[in-house]
């Protein structure tokens, strides 16, 4: 990957997490989607910063869905102690993590919504 995206720190929080493999489809979803490249540079960074928060908790690819991204961004952002350069402004987080969940269900890295969702059902059940 680019390595002008990221700077180092963030660049070893993304490199050593479960979501290491995504990122070059996740930067080709985003330019292909016309994003800016400021854009792109800024949301691989909230996701390094995301990637971060995922391995300190000990989570799994599979476990990473809507209710991961809401703890992240419920829990762990308004009491965040993470060093600089990490990105912290939610709404950046918010939409960067909303595109990373759909770059890795149209990878068929995680399950659909609709599948985690019966899955979930069937487990309360």
């Amino acid at each position: 990957m680019e390595p002008d995206l990221l700077q180092p720190e963030p660049r070893r929080w993304l490199s050593t997490s479960v979501l290491a493999a995504i990122e070059g489809e996740y930067v080709s979803y985003l330019r292909a989607g016309r994003y800016h490249s400021n854009t792109v540079r800024v949301y691989l960074a909230c996701v390094a910063h995301f990637a971060k928060w995922v391995t300190e908790e000990g989570l799994g690819l599979l476990q990473i869905d809507e209710t991961v991204q809401l703890q992240f961004l419920d829990t762990h952002l308004p009491t965040c102690a993470c060093h600089p350069p990490v990105r912290k402004l939610r709404h950046e987080l918010r939409v960067a993590v909303r595109h990373l969940l759909q770059v890795l269900r149209s990878h068929g890295q995680i399950a659909l919504a609709e599948q985690r969702d019966r899955v979930r059902t069937a487990v309360q059940n």
